[in-house]
């Protein structure tokens, strides 16, 4: 049995991109940089091939971001929302397409600077609720400390 399996269904999940929020890196502290830090576990399935990343690898800022421009592209079906990393091991891009499409990209690097696996799918829109119900329920989850600093 694989270590995500025994994880149970991921927190976020976008197409195959699955995350599995752990906890904040520093959680008895209030600082904004550590205790919005969230320990994560990401996997990226694809055809015939995977790749893992495992650490404080989120902010939680940059997650309220990817939520927001997320409901803004469910909304117009334009621009793209990126989940921003606070370490170079997880990138998740989603842009609008023509005709209600979306493309995902997915990066992940297990060793920074050494290498780096990118997966492109397209989707359709159809797929953005639930992503933005998921994202909705990790930041209830872990609401973000010193909150006014979200926008720097």
């Amino acid at each position: 049995m694989s270590l995500t399996s025994r994880l149970g269904d991921p927190d976020i999940r976008v197409r195959r991109s699955h995350i599995w929020a752990q906890g904040r890196q520093v959680p008895e502290v209030q600082d904004y940089w550590d205790s919005n830090r969230l320990n994560v576990m990401a996997e990226y399935r694809g055809l015939g091939s995977c790749a893992k990343a495992h650490g404080y690898l989120i902010h939680l800022c940059g997650l309220v971001g990817h939520f927001e421009r997320s409901e803004t592209l469910n909304a117009e079906l334009k621009r793209e929302s990126v989940l921003d990393r606070a370490e170079p091991n997880l990138r998740v891009e989603v842009h609008a397409k023509s005709l209600g499409h979306l493309e995902i990209e997915t990066v992940s690097t297990q060793v920074p600077l050494t290498g780096s696996h990118v997966y492109q799918e397209l989707t359709d829109h159809a797929f953005l609720p639930p992503i933005l119900e998921s994202l909705r329920r990790v930041l209830a989850r872990y609401p973000v400390r010193e909150p006014g600093k979200t926008t720097q």
